[in-house]
C-alpha cells in the first residue's frame, strides 16, 4: 500500500520525482491519499461553482519549482545559487510561519 505523509523538509529531488510521476500516481491513490497529496502540493485552491479551478497557490518546494519554470519559459537569466539560497529558504520560512498560524 502506498503511504503519503507530509514532510516539512520535502527536498527538491523528491519534489521533482513526485512531479514527474504525479499523473500516474494520482489515479492509483484512494480518495484519502489523493486528498493528502493535494495537501502536500497546495496551500490554497480556488474553485468556481462549476468545478473549474480559478487560482491556486503551491507550497514549497513546489512553488519554488514553479517560479523557476516560469522564469525559464520567459527566457529570463537565472542565478541558480542565489535562487536556492535566498528564494527557496524564504519560501520555506513563509510556509512554516503560515502552518504555525493555522
Amino acid at each position: 500500500m502506498l503511504q503519503i505523509h507530509y514532510n516539512k523538509s520535502l527536498d527538491l529531488d523528491l519534489a521533482l520525482t513526485l512531479l514527474t510521476q504525479i499523473s500516474v500516481l494520482y489515479h492509483r491513490l484512494t480518495p484519502h491519499q489523493q486528498k493528502s497529496l493535494v495537501e502536500i502540493l497546495f496551500d490554497e485552491i480556488v474553485v468556481y461553482q462549476d468545478g473549474n479551478i480559478i487560482d491556486f497557490n503551491l507550497l514549497p518546494p513546489f512553488s519554488f519549482i514553479d517560479s523557476l519554470s516560469q522564469s525559464i519559459s520567459a527566457g529570463e537569466n537565472i542565478d541558480w545559487q542565489a535562487n536556492l539560497d535566498a528564494d527557496f529558504l524564504q519560501q520555506l520560512r513563509f510556509a512554516h510561519k503560515n502552518r504555525l498560524k493555522g
